[in-house]
């Protein structure tokens, strides 16, 4: 079980370091939402968008080669840009931004903040 209190204090901390994110979700791998801040057309669009990009990128990795786990990836579509991130073994973040906002310092400051909440992220037995 996931700890609901831990996702809602990371996705406000979300919110409040990084102002203009238009919608937040939080998903298990298997594409469940977890905890959505976004309205229900915008949810239902990130659900497929963090499914299929988390894909992609998992993908793409192993096509160039790397053993690395893939951190995460952005795609701009104006007026929004969609960013995707694995959190944990067990779920995934997905971002609605503007997309000026799509930038790849952004994934970087959403990696070190998923780091920095870490134990609250995890499942709970």
């Amino acid at each position: 079980m996931f700890n609901q209190q831990g996702l809602s204090a990371f996705a406000q901390h979300l919110q409040a370091n990084l102002p203009g994110i238009q919608a937040v979700q939080i998903l298990t791998t298997e594409g469940l939402t977890l905890l959505s801040e976004a309205n229900e057309a915008a949810e239902d669009q990130i659900s497929a968008l963090s499914a299929m990009l988390m894909s992609g990128a998992s993908q793409l990795t192993r096509h160039l080669g790397n053993s690395q786990k893939t951190q995460g990836l952005i795609v701009c579509c104006e007026p929004s840009a969609y960013l995707v991130t694995a959190m944990n073994e067990d779920c995934m973040l997905g971002l609605q931004m503007p997309v000026e906002m799509g930038q790849p310092s952004l994934l970087a400051k959403v990696s070190h903040l998923i780091s920095d909440h870490a134990a609250s992220l995890r499942i709970t037995h």
